[in-house]
């Protein structure tokens, strides 16, 4: 339970909102060290009122006080007060509080209303903002975030290669990171579907799980795949080799899908001989795709690929969610805008190989000009 506690605070301070990098590294630094885990190899003023119907200004809450060993995980009222806040949307507060209910931040402001027994976290001279979303990320995820045994495999699902105790997860938290999206590698055409979490180190692997986040696939185009495959001479080893396979996974979903619809409308009209095909998780998946059930992630760094993957998209009729590395966007920024299409890349990296050759530091500016909806991400 100590330990629990420790990390109350740690995931308060990190998992709610970023104070400052070195001040969570103190804090964590000074009572233990995370426990050990797997290793990563990859290479991103107006207050409003507080949620309790009777309460008194935050300057009367009591001071912090030292959680009993006994206290649950999550604490119900807390106010982190005096710090400079910075809201990203509604610009800074000086001075500012933040009154946290059940997890969730209730009010924010100069100041706010809790409740009188509201733990109080003096941040003076600190620097507040929201936790850092990560869009693309591989951590705790190790040796298993690609399954290149194929081009085409959207059956496998990341949660099951999730390893809750990676340190890495501890390591992204102290830095601010608070949700992070973990993606199949790019071994593949169409790689696994993902998982979101929840930087809650410390706590069950159920509890790291976000819920109800939005389910995404991973795709991959260009020089990766080529390698992994074309390297045991088999298809794909080439670019047009990539797009077929993929073109050919889509045609044989799509005859998966009439099977059961055929099977379905017998089975209405009260056939009571229908036969129902044989389930095949892999094409169960590819099915979700076409029926716009998996948000498609796609790594891919060239221009032209661009054009070659938003036309597959048209062709098969399902959406791309996201174009993640994305180096030559600015090339082709209009037209990713006008797919709704958005962007996930890297602020300061590029030149690391061939497709990554025409990468400029102007990317993420240029194509938010253009109206491409831009993240900058890990990896």
């Amino acid at each position: 339970m100590a330990r629990r506690s420790h990390l109350f605070w740690v995931m308060l301070l990190s998992g709610i909102l970023l104070l400052s990098v070195f001040s969570v590294a103190q804090q964590t630094e000074s009572s233990q060290q995370p426990s050990p885990a797997s290793k990563n190899p990859q290479s991103p003023e107006k207050a409003t009122p507080g949620a309790e119907p009777k309460s008194v200004p935050a300057e009367n809450a009591t001071p912090n006080k030292k959680p009993n060993p006994e206290t649950p995980a999550v604490q119900n009222d807390v106010v982190i007060k005096g710090a400079t806040v910075l809201t990203v949307t509604h610009g800074r507060i000086e001075n500012g509080s933040i009154y946290v209910h059940n997890g969730k931040i209730a009010a924010i402001g100069k100041t706010v209303n809790a409740p009188a027994n509201a733990t109080v976290i003096d941040a003076t001279g600190k620097w507040v903002m929201p936790g850092i979303i990560d869009s693309h990320s591989h951590i705790a995820l190790a040796d298993d975030v690609n399954e290149p045994t194929s081009p085409i495999t959207p059956q496998m699902m990341m949660k099951d290669a999730f390893d809750y105790n990676d340190k890495s997860i501890y390591h992204a938290l102290a830095g601010g990171v608070t949700t992070s999206l973990l993606l199949h590698g790019s071994a593949n055409m169409i790689g696994g579907q993902a998982i979101v979490i929840k930087h809650k180190y410390g706590l069950g692997r159920e509890e790291l799980l976000f819920p109800g986040a939005p389910q995404s696939i991973k795709f991959a185009s260009g020089e990766n795949p080529k390698r992994v495959y074309g390297g045991r001479n088999q298809l794909p080893s080439t670019r047009m080799g990539n797009f077929e396979v993929m073109r050919a996974a889509f045609i044989e979903a799509r005859e998966y899908m009439r099977s059961w619809d055929d099977y379905d409308a017998k089975v209405k009209k009260g056939d009571k001989d229908a036969t129902p095909p044989k389930k095949d998780l892999r094409l169960e998946a590819l099915a979700d795709i076409l029926r716009g059930k998996l948000l498609v992630q796609i790594h891919c760094y060239r221009a032209d690929e661009f054009l070659t993957e938003m036309a597959l998209a048209k062709e098969f009729g399902y959406k791309i969610r996201a174009f993640h590395h994305a180096l030559e966007a600015y090339k082709v920024a209009d037209k990713i805008a006008a797919n709704g299409i958005a962007i996930a890349t890297w602020p300061d990296w590029w030149g690391f190989k061939y497709e990554g050759w025409d990468g400029i530091p102007w990317n993420a500016a240029i194509s938010l000009h253009k109206g491409v909806r831009v993240d900058i991400k890990s990896d």
